[in-house]
């Protein structure tokens, strides 16, 4: 998710803020449910390489030919390593750049003794633009996954949600806020794993830092909120997005 996510972060953030200020509708009558799933399962990912591994049923030049949820995608597109590639990030201390950080709420200010996270503002208001090349994706397959009891895990709780939905194929909505080593990371993995168990999936990217900006109603500085949460753990470091 990481280069793609934040570009449509703040306009997702204003049309909640008017959601919010919205008169209240009338009950949906579709049921909803929170569902965490993660931890111990086995699952076919493509971090374990494009060849078969002990997870696989098949080879990721087999299974994005054959799983329908992977479509469009060859192994040029998918990420075999198990961390996505840093950018190489280069900043400037301009008097346009200042005056950004200048221009940041107090609360996002700090001069003194700064954290990890207090810094990956200052990082963010002084970094300069550059274009980020196209993103590999970690690829997951449940339809090709060798075992069995991870295979239920999602189609037992696809297919539930379907018959709630009438039998036909249930939007599910995802939320990887908890995930490391930042909130996004996940988002490939977990979509693809749900479509490929047979859902509609819709990735919804919500953490910390997007809380932060609904409370204080405050849009404009959101990517700043998002790397100052994605930075609050002191085990990781992560910048930009």
């Amino acid at each position: 998710m990481k280069n793609k996510s934040l570009r449509y972060l703040p306009a997702l953030c204003a049309i909640t803020l008017s959601l919010a200020a919205a008169p209240r509708l009338s009950a949906s009558p579709l049921g909803i449910a929170n569902i965490v799933i993660g931890g111990g399962e086995q699952r076919c990912s493509s971090y374990t390489g494009a060849g078969r591994s002990t997870r696989c049923t098949a080879d990721w030049d087999t299974i994005l030919r054959s799983d329908p949820a992977l479509a469009g995608l060859t192994t040029e597109n998918i990420l075999f390593e198990g961390d996505y590639p840093e950018p190489v990030w280069t900043y400037a201390v301009t008097a346009t750049q200042l005056e950004t950080l200048r221009r940041l709420p107090v609360t996002l200010q700090k001069s003194l003794g700064l954290t990890t996270a207090e810094m990956s503002v200052v990082r963010n208001a002084l970094v300069e633009p550059q274009a980020l090349p196209p993103r590999k994706v970690q690829a997951r397959s449940t339809r090709f996954t060798a075992n069995a009891a991870s295979v239920a895990i999602f189609s037992t709780f696809v297919e539930a949600a379907r018959a709630l939905n009438g039998g036909k194929a249930p939007l599910i909505g995802v939320v990887t806020a908890s995930a490391s080593p930042h909130p996004f990371v996940d988002r490939d993995l977990n979509v693809m794993a749900l479509e490929s168990a047979g859902a509609n999936v819709v990735y919804l990217p919500l953490e910390g830092g997007f809380r932060k900006a609904l409370n204080a109603g405050d849009c404009d500085h959101l990517r700043y909120d998002y790397d100052h949460y994605a930075n609050t753990n002191p085990e990781r470091s992560v910048f930009h997005g």
